[in-house]
């Protein structure tokens, strides 16, 4: 295993002068062009058109979400009225056929 520090290196150090050049300066107007950006993103953000376009796909997905949730909703409650019906039905019959098993609301499939 090497455990020597590759900073040390003065070949390195010679080679990083010769070939890598960094060059640090930026425009002199970087800081007004950023601020210009960001207040350009929130003037077209500031009406409700502009903020659904922006955001359709997220709205689309929620409400998506939301029909699917009533259709299952909606599925689920007409069944269990279905079944409250059925049920009701056939005790009706039980209690026109055998009015004693109609009283104690008890009947055998």
């Amino acid at each position: 295993m090497n455990t020597t520090n590759d900073n040390d290196d003065p070949r390195l150090r010679s080679l990083l002068r010769e070939h890598v050049m960094a060059d640090a300066r930026a425009t002199p107007d970087f800081r007004a062009a950023v601020w210009r950006r960001i207040d350009a993103r929130r003037e077209a953000m500031a009406s409700w058109p502009a903020w659904l376009r922006a955001h359709v796909f997220g709205v689309a997905a929620c409400t998506a979400a939301c029909v699917a949730v009533a259709v299952m909703s909606a599925g689920i409650l007409a069944s269990n009225q279905s079944k409250r019906e059925r049920e009701a039905l056939i005790q009706r019959y039980i209690t026109s056929i055998d009015p004693i098993q109609g009283e104690t609301g008890h009947y055998h499939r």
